[in-house]
C-alpha cells in the first residue's frame, strides 16, 4: 500500500514567498525549489494579488472570508434595538 501524503497548511507568508517566486521562475520550479505541491502553487499564483496585499497576521492559514454569508444583514443590530424597546418598557 502507498502512503498518502500528510495534507498540509500553509501560512500566508509561505503562500507570498511562494508567489513572489514564481514571479521570476516557472510555477513548477518554484513548486520544486520550496517542496510545496505544484497545484498549491499554482492555485496561489492565480491568488497572487490579494495574497499580496493580504493586511492580517502573517501566521494566518486563510484569506479570512470563507463560510455562509449573513441572509439577513445587520440582525445583530436589530436585536439590540429590540432589546432597548423592551428594556424602556419596563
Amino acid at each position: 500500500m502507498h502512503s498518502r501524503r500528510k495534507q498540509r497548511t500553509y501560512t500566508v507568508k509561505e503562500k507570498q514567498v511562494a508567489v513572489l517566486l514564481v514571479q521570476d521562475v516557472s510555477v513548477e520550479e518554484a513548486a520544486r525549489i520550496l517542496g510545496y505541491p505544484r497545484s498549491s502553487v499554482s492555485s496561489w499564483s492565480k491568488q497572487a494579488e490579494k495574497l499580496l496585499e493580504f493586511k492580517g497576521p502573517k501566521t494566518s492559514k486563510t484569506l479570512k472570508g470563507q463560510g455562509r454569508k449573513e441572509l439577513f444583514p445587520g440582525v445583530a443590530a436589530i436585536v439590540t434595538y429590540m432589546k432597548d424597546v423592551r428594556r424602556d418598557e419596563k
